[in-house]
């Protein structure tokens, strides 16, 4: 990002594979707020198995995420991502929506 400079060139962070490399999505977001343009969200089990989890069910501290996202200014798009709730998608996003308005999202 240092060598490119330019303001067409951005970062979608997606919470869950930070998680799944064993990193804190909280720490990741301060890190490299400047160039974060969207956020992609979902939940992973706490064995970080890569599976799309409903935000809630898995291990991710979503309240801290939030947190982080406050301190670095973050006013852009966040998106969920549950490509594995094709049989009932409403309800998984009426779950995902809830649990993530609960915490400010």
């Amino acid at each position: 990002m240092e060598r490119v400079r330019s303001p067409w060139v951005g970062l979608n962070l997606d919470v869950g594979h930070v998680y799944c490399v064993e990193e804190d999505p909280a720490t990741t977001a301060r890190r490299l707020g400047p160039h974060i343009r969207h956020i992609q969200i979902e939940d992973i089990a706490p064995s970080r198995e890569h599976r799309h989890l409903v935000p809630g069910d898995g291990a991710i501290d979503f309240d801290l995420f939030r947190r982080a996202l406050d301190d670095i200014g973050y006013a852009g798009f966040v998106t969920v991502e549950l490509y594995p709730y094709l049989d009932d998608p409403a309800v998984a996003a009426r779950r995902s929506l809830a649990h993530l308005r609960a915490r400010g999202f």
